[in-house]
């Protein structure tokens, strides 16, 4: 059986999601980070958009969407560049209360309880939370 979190986040929001995805990307930058794994495919588009493509995202699958972004994440991963997961604050993955696989509660950054953030997985993790990470030829 799985161990599934029941917890209802219920948290006020304290900032507006623009706001909170400025200060994200402001957090990702100053830490050199410009590759991002999304955990929720609803916000790989709003961070390539809002960050003007400086941070680029990608989603769980390896052949989803444009192929650009899903190897230029890969490939700074398996290059050695800092990459980091990002999800929406109301949910399991990143929440301090019951985190995903490999993944140390104490390191995760929330935004104005919209968005959350947590540096440099590992590989094991990113291949436990679903993420394809062969290399493919476009």
């Amino acid at each position: 059986m799985r161990n599934i979190s029941t917890i209802i986040i219920k948290d006020k929001v304290t900032a507006s999601f623009s706001n909170s995805m400025q200060a994200m990307l402001g957090y990702l930058k100053a830490h050199d980070v410009h590759n991002v794994f999304s955990v929720n495919p609803m916000l790989f588009w709003p961070v390539d958009f809002y960050s003007n493509f400086d941070v680029l995202a990608r989603g769980r699958d390896g052949k989803d969407r444009n192929e650009y972004y899903i190897e230029n994440v890969t490939e700074a991963y398996y290059g050695g560049k800092p990459v980091a997961l990002v999800d929406y604050y109301n949910t399991i993955t990143l929440n301090p209360s019951s985190p995903g696989p490999g993944i140390n509660p104490s390191q995760i950054i929330s935004f104005g309880n919209q968005l959350r953030v947590y540096l440099h997985p590992t590989r094991e993790t990113l291949e436990k939370l679903g993420f394809d990470m062969k290399r493919y030829t476009y």
